[in-house]
Formats: C-alpha cells, structure tokens, sequence
C-alpha cells in the first residue's frame, strides 16, 4: 500500500464516491469482492450522469471515498473492464457499463443502494487490474461548483504533482 508522500498511478478518470448509498468500507469490501462499480447510468429527471457516456473499455479509474464534510481518499486505481452485453437504450449505449446480477440485488438495497430510475435495474461500472490504495493519506481535491462524481482526471489534479 503506498504511503503518504507516494505518487497515484494516473488514471483517466476519477469517480468521487460518497457515504450518502454505502460506507467507505461497505464500497471497498463490494468493489474489490465483485470487481463492480455500482453506479446509475440516469439521473431521476431521467438525465445521462455526467460523463457516464464517455467511460470506454481499457480506461483507467480512480475509486476514491469521502465527503460530505470528510476528505476524499483514494481506494482503488482499476481498469474499465469490457463488457459482453453493454447497457443499452434506444437512445444511448453505455459500453462501460453493464447489470449488475440479480444475485446481488437483495445486498445492494441492503446497502441504500436503488436501481437506475429509468431502467429499473442495478447498473455498474465493470472493472479490472484493481490495485488497493486504501493506505494513501493523499487527500483527493474534489472540483468545486458540481456535484458530478464522475471527473476527467486533467480537471481534478490540475498540475502533474501527485504527492
């Protein structure tokens, strides 16, 4: 695990995950078990999230945890993994995203987590080549003015000083 003063592996994207469905723990223990993001692909006014569009395959992610009022620290740097059926709609295909079995349904509600609000069903971000960042203390700098929690990393760390 790296320590504080350790570079993060650069990655393509980063997603800012937050206590408000799954705890820190909760998220790192079911992120490295299933190899699974779970993340809606639609918002409730029936919106695309911001960005979900733009995850392809073979990108590179970084997983970190926090807020409101908590820092943001690294847990994961994976890669998207591909997907064999991709989460698709008449108007959008999502080809980082797939369902998520139904086998883990009952643990994900368990966990205050709900299904996409237009597609009625459990979405997530499949992943691979998981390396464990759970020992950094590098506070992540979430971007100021949006809520999104889906960022390109040029717009989270603005300079290549990662320490």
């Amino acid at each position: 695990m790296p320590g504080a003063s350790e570079i993060l592996p650069i990655c393509d994207w980063v997603y800012f995950a937050t206590t408000a469905k799954a705890s820190g723990t909760v998220t790192a223990d079911f992120v490295q078990e299933h190899q699974i993001i779970v993340r809606s692909v639609y918002n409730t006014d029936g919106q695309r999230i911001a960005n979900v569009q733009h995850l392809t395959p073979g990108q590179r992610m970084l997983l970190v945890h926090g807020g409101p009022g908590e820092p943001y620290r690294a847990l994961f740097s994976c890669t998207i993994g591909a997907t064999a059926a991709p989460v698709s709609t008449p108007q959008h295909r999502f080809e980082a995203f797939s369902y998520i079995e139904e086998s883990l349904h009952k643990q994900l509600r368990e966990d205050g987590y709900d299904p996409d609000p237009v597609l009625g069903k459990f979405t997530g971000i499949s992943i691979t080549a998981v390396q464990d960042l759970r020992g950094s203390s590098k506070v992540i700098p979430r971007p100021l003015g949006s809520l999104n929690a889906i960022w390109h990393w040029d717009k989270v760390f603005v300079s290549a000083d990662r320490t």
